[in-house]
């Protein structure tokens, strides 16, 4: 609106040089009025602006931005929840030794991922020293985790190079069972047989392990015997 209004200016007013000549009529002014012109143009553009910037104010104002932030937290927090019930559902570490076995897709009496890895051990024993000793690798080691962790009647440990990587799987699903393989309840009674090497004993407190325990236990030191024949390298 101020460059409309200066264009329509007189030569005179616009330059820098202004004309010093008596006006002949003082009640008319030097430029005809053209810069009041230019600023009530402005006052009204300004006052057009200050107009459009309260209207978008008040729509701000009157926007949930609270109800749509927290529509969008339960959203993610609903995303969150179906993946970790995703992931719990294949799930075998840290998990009950009763809620592994029920998803055997056949009849066992161990868990799947057990199985897999004490049989693996058994075949590669030899090929390697110091068994319990050494560590597998950390980047096989999670990788062979997640896969039994996301499916474990997919995994496939014939592809692991490294028989003390799943050395360290079963270490690790021992340690991070929710109740460890020789039951809290019987540890005592256990303690106590090996002390006094009491073979009754022991074998009362065996026979007092949980069904699921006893069978894992069962397999596991059945494992470790035919393990003990490499032992000349472990």
């Amino acid at each position: 609106a101020f460059r409309q209004a200066t264009d329509r200016m007189p030569f005179s007013i616009r330059s820098s040089s202004v004309s010093t000549e008596p006006k002949s009529d003082e009640s008319t002014p030097a430029d005809g009025g053209f810069l009041e012109k230019a600023k009530s143009a402005l006052n009204a553009t300004g006052a057009k602006m200050k107009g459009a910037a309260s209207s978008a104010s008040d729509k701000f104002k009157d926007t949930d931005f609270k109800g749509a932030f927290s529509g969008a937290g339960k959203a993610f927090d609903g995303l969150g929840a179906k993946m970790k019930d995703s992931m719990t559902k294949h799930q075998v570490f840290g998990v009950e030794l009763g809620h592994l076995i029920a998803r055997n897709r056949e009849a066992a009496a161990i868990p799947l991922c057990l199985s897999k890895m004490l049989l693996f051990i058994e075949e590669n024993c030899h090929k390697s020293k110091g068994l319990f000793l050494i560590e597998g690798t950390d980047e096989m080691f999670v990788a062979f985790r997640r896969s039994f962790d996301t499916d474990q009647h997919a995994t496939d440990l014939s592809t692991c190079s490294d028989v003390h990587v799943v050395v360290s799987l079963l270490k690790a699903w021992l340690l991070e069972l929710p109740d460890a393989l020789i039951s809290t309840s019987q540890y005592e009674s256990f303690v106590s047989a090996g002390r006094n090497q009491d073979e009754a004993a022991l074998k009362l407190a065996a026979s007092n392990l949980p069904t699921h325990n006893a069978a894992c236990s069962h397999h596991l030191f059945a494992s470790l015997k035919e393990i003990s024949k490499s032992s000349d390298l472990h």
